[in-house]
């Protein structure tokens, strides 16, 4: 049996579900990542690990999190771009979720970048642009309202992603 790299496509009704215990994933990720490496930098008075490092991480972090926030966003809108008006509710959804998961994983690149040179050099700085990374993803957590106006739905289309109460309820 050969492998195929298609997935079927996401289940309307399951859909926000997944996608909301996918981004709470990496917000806690990240969040439990940060924690951990701020307690143990600023546990016992420790200024990092590689102090000396500081000009080496205060180009790269910074060029990395503006990459990481630009190309999440840029990819993200051309992604969906590949939506059709005539593609069904489930080919829209799996764009949408590729397209999530591609800005995510950009901005988690970006904010792990943020905490590492934090870790290394103990400087504040970059534990902040890993804090705003962080807030893009609180920022843009999926919502039903987010799906509906990113992907242009139609009231049908809403009504399939809604379920039976037929409310946009968040």
């Amino acid at each position: 049996m050969a492998f195929s790299n298609q997935f079927p496509p996401p289940d309307p009704k399951t859909f926000m579900t997944n996608m909301n215990i996918l981004s709470g994933g990496f917000i806690v990720f990240l969040v439990g990542f940060a924690g951990v490496v701020y307690f143990t930098v600023t546990g016992d008075g420790n200024k990092g690990l590689a102090p000396e490092l500081d000009s080496v991480f205060s180009m790269i972090v910074p060029l990395f999190a503006l990459s990481a926030a630009l190309g999440g966003y840029f990819l993200y809108g051309l992604m969906l771009k590949k939506v059709k008006e005539d593609s069904n509710l489930p080919d829209k959804l799996s764009i949408l979720q590729k397209a999530t998961v591609l800005r995510f994983a950009f901005w988690d690149g970006g904010a792990i970048m943020g905490i590492i040179g934090y870790l290394m050099t103990g400087s504040e700085t970059y534990f902040l642009y890993s804090i705003g990374l962080i807030a893009l993803f609180v920022y843009t957590f999926p919502t039903r309202r987010r799906v509906v106006s990113d992907l242009n739905l139609s009231s049908f289309e809403e009504r399939q992603l809604v379920g039976d109460g037929g409310r946009l309820s968040s």
